[in-house]
């Protein structure tokens, strides 16, 4: 698994969003409720395929109780659960946590996922420039995202649009 990073610079930083095709908007409550419903299995799902998880051998408590606090009104602080829309038709969800640093404000991807029918259409990069000036009103300096060492097509197109490696997670079993 790799963290990629991108310090957000208005002076400095290229736009993401050169086509604005993207609009984001908080989650409402029904939203939130079927991400929340949704995301375990999102999540699993893409943990089995890195081999980072087997959800028949270790407990998946914490996430299970992480998740369904994103279902209460409102939600925990900190986390941020976005809906992505191309005229007025939801294509893509995502979340994130903010997490306050000593030099400012980070924003840590946990999911950001085009619905199916919405993929190969070259959204991915207009939902990520739409988020960035959202958070940057927040007070967000840094974005991270963890990309899954399979998922080679979304570890490109960050790395393109200007994100850097911040860690690299590598796992192996040792029996």
């Amino acid at each position: 698994m790799t963290t990629v990073g991108k310090r957000l610079d208005p002076d400095a930083a290229p736009e993401l969003q050169d086509d604005r095709r993207v609009a984001v908007r908080p989650m409402v409550d029904e939203e939130r409720r079927r991400f929340a419903a949704d995301a375990r299995d999102l999540l699993v799902a893409g943990m089995e395929r890195a081999g980072v998880v087997d959800p028949g051998a270790i407990g998946l408590a914490g996430l299970d109780d992480r998740l369904a606090g994103l279902a209460a009104d409102p939600p925990p602080a900190g986390e941020l659960l976005m809906m992505g829309s191309v005229d007025d038709v939801v294509v893509g969800r995502a979340w994130a946590t903010l997490v306050r640093r000593e030099d400012g404000l980070d924003f840590h991807g946990n999911t950001i996922e085009l619905f199916p029918e919405h993929r190969g259409q070259g959204l991915t990069k207009s939902f990520l420039g739409a988020l960035r000036p959202y958070v940057q009103e927040l007070g967000v300096r840094e974005v991270r995202l963890r990309v899954y060492g399979h998922d080679e097509r979304a570890r490109r197109t960050f790395l393109a649009e200007g994100a850097g490696v911040a860690d690299v997670h590598l796992r192996k079993d040792l029996l």
